[in-house]
């Protein structure tokens, strides 16, 4: 009987955090392919009305590459 009341609960969980939407989905990475990610969460906004919010950052140059 536990297991079933256990199981139910699970199953009722699971099912109400999948109800739940994002409202906006935050990501930051590379330049080069920012403008796909750019054309596919336009798409994405349009299809889903959930706002993308993908940032471009500049590659850091690792410190063995900045000396003389």
């Amino acid at each position: 009987m536990l297991k079933k009341v256990t199981k139910a609960l699970v199953i009722a969980a699971i099912g109400a955090t999948s109800m739940v939407a994002a409202e906006k989905i935050n990501g930051a990475g590379a330049t080069f392919p920012a403008p796909c990610y750019y054309d596919w969460a336009y798409n994405y906004q349009k299809a889903t009305k959930t706002r993308v919010n993908y940032q471009s950052m500049d590659q850091v140059r690792p410190t063995y590459l900045q000396t003389i």
